[in-house]
């Protein structure tokens, strides 16, 4: 009888813990959501949630966080996949959300990996950071380089506010574009997995930035695809910075994990001015 009682009187505890912690989350200012790492579905959303998303709190459980992530799944699994890395520690980064259907917000993610009852889960703060992006004046060489576009969506939104920026600050500048896709990223993919396709963009990411950083700016548009926006540049001088990109990225032994291999790359060029020769090119 007395170690009934003593159960009972446990679960009252949980219980009570239980709302109690419920009430917590539900008291906090920024957003508080749990994903599943398995499914990769939303299994707990806090209060605030609901006022910064527009949609109902139990309208979140079950929701794939792809559908409110606008940067898709690369994006997604790379932060997922940098978590992981970090184990036990938090990992901080910005990505774009949908605010209900035609709005977007810009939010700083704080996620780490939990567990409970033996199941693995993505246990994020998200702080909406809108008003903070809109604020700058200029757009950080880091923060476009080291943001992953991809899909239809993302690279819209990529193209649209990075024409505005360069169209405020370089309207009547020649621009020399590199548009670098590498070629073997499907089959490193298919033959290593996806960490290691995550490692070689990361370790081209790094290469680009060297040849991009005091010229102008890069972009990561999606899956093994990348635009370098070269500042003042004619066509000449455009190609020369292509090659040697290309010569550096394809003369570079890649290891990851006891691995080796290499990449090959192709590139396309433009040239022009903003309004009269590269809006389509930046903004479709």
């Amino acid at each position: 009888m007395k170690k009934n009682s003593q159960n009972l009187s446990s679960k009252s505890f949980i219980n009570r813990a239980n709302m109690f912690f419920g009430d917590l989350l539900n008291a906090t200012y920024d957003c508080i959501w749990l994903v599943d790492k398995k499914t990769k579905l939303i299994v707990y959303a806090n209060y605030a949630c609901e006022k910064r998303y527009s949609y109902r709190q139990d309208d979140f459980i079950g929701m794939p966080i792809s559908s409110l992530n606008i940067l898709g799944n690369e994006s997604i699994q790379r932060e997922m996949w940098h978590i992981d890395e970090k184990e036990s520690e938090f990992h901080t980064f910005e990505a774009v959300h949908l605010r209900g259907i035609e709005s977007t917000i810009d939010v700083e993610v704080i996620s780490k990996l939990a567990i409970f009852n033996g199941r693995e889960y993505y246990l994020s703060r998200l702080t909406d950071i809108t008003e903070r992006i809109r604020a700058q004046d200029i757009v950080p060489v880091e923060k476009i380089s080291n943001l992953n576009y991809s899909g239809c969506h993302p690279r819209a939104y990529i193209g649209t506010t990075l024409y505005r920026f360069l169209l405020e600050k370089f309207k009547n500048c020649e621009l020399g574009l590199i548009f670098i896709e590498i070629d073997t990223i499907r089959k490193i993919l298919n033959k290593f997995g996806r960490q290691y396709k995550i490692f070689v963009e990361e370790q081209i990411e790094k290469m680009i930035y060297k040849f991009v950083q005091k010229r102008g700016y890069f972009i990561h548009l999606g899956e093994g695809e990348f635009l370098a926006i070269l500042l003042g540049y004619e066509i000449e001088e455009t190609r020369q910075v292509s090659d040697c990109i290309k010569r550096a990225i394809e003369g570079t032994y890649f290891e990851y994990n006891k691995q080796v291999f290499t990449c090959s790359v192709s590139v396309r060029l433009e040239n022009g001015y903003l309004e009269k020769d590269l809006h389509p090119i930046l903004c479709n």
